[in-house]
């Protein structure tokens, strides 16, 4: 290995980890004999895996050092500063989700200048850089992937088709803890499930989710039911498998995001919100049905394959690209208004192809 060092800088957890997989793969080629640090927040959710744990050991950072997001500490910020002048790190490849404007940058840019680093990869200075602009001939906008990608250009240009770019390099052990999980199903189909969300305005509610569920289970008896996510949404989970006659497993809490994704991989099909559980469904191959509220554009943070290999339901209103968490107004109508039987049908779009 080099004595090269390349600091990347990515705040996240499980979704916006996956969604900018290709571009850590990216970095990883560019500078293929350098010692990797990533820098990168702590999450303030107990619900988020942070970074480092969703890559693994598959994608070894040579170290990873805490970001004090949101901090208004002035000794906080010099140590940082100090820690990274230290390391004498010769780029810094900025992948971070730009938020708060120019200013922010200008911010994150005077950071990483005053630690020494030459040259800083990838900020979106240009608007358009910072913004996932309009498809032409659709009501789509670009995928964030795709807008992260275009700021670090300089680096290469993956083709996203390609697998080798969501590889999350699962390891033997993983593979293995996922089997022990899916054991008592024996060779029955799976449909990986979450109900999770960061946003309450994201979540479809247990009040649509239970007839779903019961709809799922008359129309294919022989699935399992399997769902991943966060151990606080455990006893929600349990409830609605235990009220819906679903038989199936809860692996909410149980296994982390990597045999979470090893276990997904397994599924014939996943039905979720728009969360970190879809995208790792996705980066591994499985047809995805996702609900999602209108908070962000259509588009934007779409699953892996898009609209081509996934049936995602999105009813747009004139409030779209709110971003709220809380919706109190409208009353979350732009997800409320998607039904059980229309979640169904879009599994049948998938699960009926001869």
């Amino acid at each position: 290995m080099s004595d090269k060092r390349i600091l990347v800088y990515r705040l996240g957890s499980l979704g916006d980890t996956i969604v900018v997989l290709p571009s850590f793969h990216l970095v990883r080629e560019a500078f293929p004999d350098a010692q990797i640090t990533l820098l990168t927040n702590v999450p303030a959710s107990g619900k988020a895996a942070p970074i480092a744990d969703i890559l693994g050991a598959a994608y070894p950072f040579h170290e990873v050092i805490s970001y004090p997001a949101g901090t208004r500490s002035f000794a906080e910020l010099l140590g940082l500063v100090r820690s990274l002048r230290s390391r004498k790190f010769s780029h810094c490849v900025y992948l971070a989700k730009p938020k708060g404007g120019v200013v922010n940058l200008l911010w994150d840019w005077a950071l990483f200048k005053t630690a020494g680093i030459r040259r800083v990869v990838g900020v979106p200075w240009r608007r358009k850089d910072r913004l996932c602009l309009p498809l032409p001939g659709s009501d789509l906008v670009e995928w964030d992937a795709l807008r992260t990608l275009r700021c670090i250009a300089p680096l290469g240009s993956p083709d996203l088709e390609d697998g080798k770019w969501w590889d999350l390099g699962l390891s033997d052990f993983e593979q293995a803890e996922a089997g022990k999980c899916l054991r008592a199903f024996g060779g029955q189909p799976i449909v990986g499930l979450s109900i999770g969300s960061k946003a309450p305005s994201k979540d479809w509610e247990d009040q649509r989710w239970l007839p779903f569920l019961k709809l799922f289970h008359s129309r294919y008896p022989d699935f399992r039911g399997v769902f991943v996510g966060s151990g606080d949404e455990r006893e929600r989970c349990q409830r609605l498998l235990e009220e819906s006659g679903l038989p199936g497993t809860n692996l909410c809490g149980v296994v982390g995001p990597r045999v979470s994704a090893a276990v997904l991989a397994k599924a014939r099909i996943f039905v979720g919100h728009d969360s970190g559980p879809m995208h790792l469904a996705a980066c591994m191959g499985v047809p995805v049905v996702a609900v999602f509220s209108a908070r962000n554009h259509a588009g934007e943070w779409y699953p892996r394959g898009g609209v081509l290999r996934n049936r995602i339901i999105y009813h747009k209103t004139e409030c779209a690209g709110c971003g709220l968490v809380d919706c109190v107004v409208e009353k979350k109508r732009c997800i409320a208004s998607i039904t059980p039987l229309v979640v169904l049908e879009a599994c049948g779009q998938i699960l009926d192809q001869v």
